[in-house]
């Protein structure tokens, strides 16, 4: 007993119809996982973001008899004095736009690439730097890390 051509062609095409179900799947499902690992690898980013920046500007120390620590802010870097509590130990955090590079006496630190980096200097009520923000692009949207220095000055405002 044989298959006549008839069945034979039929049995050939069930089988490349269940082929082309099997390889969209596969191929929707490859392109799902690469999504996804781009949004973990980009999250993975920002929280290293955070973390570095946190740990970073919690070893800026300026003394209480100090006014502030020195600031210096652009929308591509910011130099922050009394790194450990020594006036002339800096902490430096730049950015070429896409990579933020923090430079520590230990050596130095890249973190991105993001789609766009900006700086901005956190200040309380009086004006007096207090921490910075770093804000970082991907696509159109924007995401801002914030931290503050381990130690501020204290004011004390006498009358009113």
């Amino acid at each position: 007993m044989a298959f006549t051509l008839v069945e034979a062609a039929a049995a050939i095409a069930v089988l490349s119809l269940l082929a082309l179900i099997g390889f969209t799947a596969v191929t929707s499902a490859s392109a799902k996982a690469a999504h996804y690992l781009g949004e973990a690898t980009f999250a993975h980013r920002l929280v290293s973001l955070d973390a570095t920046l946190r740990a970073s500007l919690a070893r800026v120390k300026p003394p209480f008899w100090a006014t502030a620590a020195s600031v210096e802010v652009s929308s591509e870097s910011a130099h922050v004095s009394y790194l450990d509590g020594e006036s002339s130990s800096v902490l430096e955090i730049s950015s070429d736009g896409r990579t933020i590079s923090f430079v520590l006496p230990e050596g130095r630190q890249l973190i991105g690439p993001f789609d766009g980096v900006e700086f901005r200097l956190l200040s309380n009520a009086d004006g007096s730097p207090i921490g910075l923000a770093v804000r970082v692009a991907r696509g159109t949207y924007w995401y801002e890390a914030k931290a503050v220095f381990s130690s501020i000055a204290l004011y004390f405002k006498e009358g009113s």
